[in-house]
């Protein structure tokens, strides 16, 4: 249906025209500016028709519109089911027609520690906090969607890029963080939870999840970031917990693991400064980058000695000998002399 010269209602800027309509968007000129929307999503949420009938039909059609995605998501499941069954049995049959067959011992999982590549949120930021429990500022905004490009706070489902281009107010993104969910990062040091995201088809609005796999409980979770404009190699951590919850994910939900209780550590900004993350980690071939994905595995020896550093970097009484409390919890369950932890250089 064509919308142009239609009379809508935004619940923020009043009443408007719509003046294009092409596909899925639709521009609406109000007293003072023009907007840009989601057709037909933006008439159950910020938009009303001021026609009761047509508004109806919008409702109707955004439902369609929802079901169409939902049995798309039910086909693909189910296409992905069959394709795993069959993977299956190609596998059992390898299996059974190899002569040899390592059964010997089972697989020790060495590595099963994550650091975590995290979209730099300055929600919260103070003298004593680096960010990350709390939505971003506006300028921070601005700076992860047009500069950055980031792939959720582009995305045009993300609330973040609503509230950029107007479609909800400040004070309703901020409401988001508390009520639903805005992103990872700005609650990420209130949770305590680290993901592997998601990869959200723009068109379609399907979303994937990304698998962790060997996630394990009782291991370390290390997240970094880069301040803006910052280079690679000056990757920072700034902050780390023992896992408690640990959980692989599917294709439809992201994997994620959950600080254990009482094992979490964050640092300041001055201290995250002195723990650059390539200083305990380098890539096979050497270098210094983090293109796709986001999370690495870790070894245990470069986990012990993160933990060791943050123990000497910590000048408050009370914050060391938490730090120190962690540092013997994480090399008892993983059999690493506190004593003689190695010197990190960037590949333990």
């Amino acid at each position: 249906m064509n919308l142009v010269n239609q009379t809508v209602v935004h619940k923020t800027f009043g009443e408007g025209t719509v003046i294009a309509h092409n596909g899925d968007y639709i521009t609406v000129k109000f007293l003072k500016e023009e907007k840009k929307f989601i057709y037909p999503d933006i008439f159950t949420t910020f938009v009303k028709c001021k026609d009761a009938n047509l508004q109806a039909e919008l409702e109707a059609a955004f439902a369609a519109k929802e079901e169409a995605k939902a049995q798309k998501v039910r086909e693909e499941r189910e296409r992905a089911l069959r394709e795993a069954e069959e993977a299956k049995k190609r596998a059992e049959e390898a299996a059974k027609a190899s002569v040899k067959r390592a059964t010997a011992q089972p697989r020790k999982i060495n590595e099963n520690n994550l650091a975590f590549k995290c979209n730099f949120c300055n929600g919260g930021c103070g003298n004593n906090c680096i960010g990350y429990k709390g939505v971003c500022s506006d300028d921070q905004i601005r700076y992860n969607i047009e500069v950055r490009r980031h792939s959720w706070c582009s995305n045009i489902k993300s609330p973040c890029r609503q509230y950029l281009d107007g479609a909800i107010t400040r004070a309703e993104l901020d409401a988001m963080n508390v009520d639903g969910f805005v992103c990872y990062e700005s609650r990420m040091l209130t949770a305590w939870t680290a993901a592997a995201g998601e990869d959200l088809d723009e068109k379609s609005g399907i979303s994937q999840g990304r698998r962790i796999q060997d996630a394990a409980s009782n291991s370390l979770a290390v997240l970094t970031t880069r301040y803006p404009e910052a280079e690679e190699e000056d990757r920072i951590i700034f902050g780390v917990f023992v896992t408690g919850e640990a959980i692989e994910g599917d294709d439809t939900n992201a994997g994620y693991v959950v600080a254990k209780e009482g094992y979490a550590i964050e640092l300041t900004p001055d201290e995250a400064k002195q723990m650059k993350f390539w200083h305990y980690y380098k890539n096979s071939d050497g270098g210094i980058r983090w293109s796709q994905g986001l999370y690495r595995y870790l070894k245990d020896g470069a986990c012990a000695r993160i933990l060791a550093d943050i123990v000497n970097i910590k000048t408050n009484s009370s914050g060391k000998a938490h730090a120190q409390k962690v540092l013997e919890y994480y090399c008892n369950i993983k059999g690493v002399d506190v004593k003689n932890i190695p010197v990190a250089n960037g590949a333990i």
